[in-house]
């Protein structure tokens, strides 16, 4: 999972200078769907990196707003929803949420390549690592929640004028309040903690594709 992230991290540092030197139009799928009448447009994603660690489903829907004084906005909401297990000492169990507020920093273009966001994130979880401990949200009632910012990079797909590829990390804060079982089936709690966490709270390399 490191190396994933790694990777998606060096996209994101890459894909700027890259679309400049191609002069290629960094999101022609978003001018076709917001159009001449400056409309709200919609996206639908889903994110391929999370796709790649054990299969975790997701899916998402973005709102691109109409220009406000030259600028362009859109709210972005992911959901994550994870209801089996792969293997006794590792499962990943969750139903989360995290909506995102994003800025698109170039001025008087609907929105393309470079964004900055501030998100929110709740989420239920039942998670294990190893096969002694397995890990929940107090009393399956007290989800994690947070929040955090983010920077991301938008690209459309070559040849695919509704498509594109989105690349995108954040960091912020999360605070979990968890018992803690024996990882055995029917396992008895023996333990319980909170903790306050800073850190990575997304991260994403997203496939959208966008309807006028």
């Amino acid at each position: 999972m490191k190396s994933t992230l790694i990777i998606t991290a060096v996209f994101v540092l890459m894909l700027p200078p890259l679309a400049g030197a191609l002069g290629q139009e960094q999101y022609p799928a978003y001018k076709i769907a917001l159009g001449a009448e400056n409309r709200c447009a919609f996206a639908v994603k889903t994110n391929l990196l999370l796709l790649g660690i054990d299969a975790i489903a997701n899916a998402g829907g973005e709102l691109f707003l109409p220009a406000i004084r030259g600028r362009y906005f859109s709210i972005d909401v992911s959901f994550i929803y994870s209801p089996y297990m792969v293997a006794r000492n590792w499962k990943f169990r969750a139903l989360a949420v995290q909506p995102e507020l994003r800025w698109w920093i170039r001025k008087k273009q609907p929105a393309g390549g470079h964004f900055l966001g501030v998100h929110a994130h709740v989420a239920w979880y039942n998670v294990s690592t190893n096969r002694s401990s397995y890990y929940q949200d107090r009393d399956g009632r007290t989800p994690l929640w947070g929040a955090g910012v983010s920077y991301g990079y938008a690209v459309a797909v070559p040849g695919w004028d509704r498509c594109s590829m989105e690349f995108t990390l954040g960091a912020g804060y999360a605070r979990l309040d968890y018992d803690v079982f024996y990882n055995v089936p029917n396992g008895a709690k023996y333990a319980g903690a909170a903790k306050n966490y800073w850190g990575l709270t997304r991260a994403g390399l997203s496939f959208s594709y966008y309807f006028k």
